[in-house]
């Protein structure tokens, strides 16, 4: 069985247990962190053509990575390296942003499937939506939301923030699977509930995603959408987080 590659920030400590996690399981894992993809000394080959995307990255230590060395993805990376951003400035800054970002979705674009969570023009990790947009897919896909509201007193960066609420829970859906935290303790939801945080997952077109929900004893799932999260605490979720990632990659 081929690795599968997880790409993380330098600081996300729970990829970090999850790779140790699954290594202790006996899977093969590479992990990959954004410091080093922003390394000068790694090589970039790169090849857009008509059979699709292809890529090789080389380490200085001679290490290379390639669409055929891993055999599935975990995406955590947030945005470009901050080493290469480091290394860009002047009248062209924008242009040379986006055309990084470019590069890596379309590398990130020829890594075998599956891939929690594909890279978008929106996120390296999947689409950033506002806090607005995620109510109204939450409430298509069948989820009790908290009424999403904003005037023109707010301030703009804020708006992209919700706090954490009383008594907030987020559940991590993956793969079709549920997960709670705190395992290994359990919270009662309905299937209402359960069914519509996978519907969002779905929705969003992410196999990773974090859900949070606050109590509502008013009505009958007795939990409301408030928010998502495409980066969430894997470690919250123990063991049972454990089995549905690598059941993901089962196939």
């Amino acid at each position: 069985m081929k690795p599968l590659l997880i790409l993380y920030e330098e600081y996300d400590l729970s990829a970090a247990w999850l790779a140790d996690r699954l290594r202790a399981r006996g899977r093969a894992v590479r992990a990959l962190t954004a410091a080093t993809l922003g390394t000068e000394t790694l090589r970039w080959h790169h090849r857009l053509g008509a059979g699709g995307v292809d890529f090789i990255l080389t380490h200085s230590n001679g290490q290379t990575l390639s669409p055929d060395d891993c055999g599935g993805v975990v995406n955590r990376l947030h945005y470009l390296p901050l080493a290469l951003l480091a290394r860009i400035g002047g009248e062209d800054e924008d242009y040379a942003r986006s055309e990084l970002y470019a590069l890596f979705l379309s590398w990130m674009a020829a890594l075998p499937t599956p891939i929690l969570n594909p890279p978008t023009p929106q996120g390296l990790a999947g689409n950033w939506r506002h806090p607005s947009a995620w109510t109204i897919l939450a409430q298509a896909a069948g989820l009790p939301v908290v009424a999403w509201r904003q005037d023109s007193a707010g301030e703009p960066e804020r708006d992209w923030t919700i706090a954490e609420q009383p008594g907030e829970i987020c559940v991590v859906a993956v793969g079709g699977r549920l997960v709670q935290p705190g395992w290994p303790a359990t919270i009662d939801l309905t299937a209402a509930v359960e069914h519509g945080c996978i519907a969002l997952a779905r929705a969003a077109g992410v196999g990773l995603l974090g859900v949070r929900l606050i109590p509502d004893d008013a009505i009958p799932e007795g939990w409301r959408f408030v928010g998502a999260n495409l980066l969430p605490d894997l470690a919250a979720g123990g063991e049972p987080m454990v089995d549905a990632i690598d059941a993901a990659f089962a196939s």
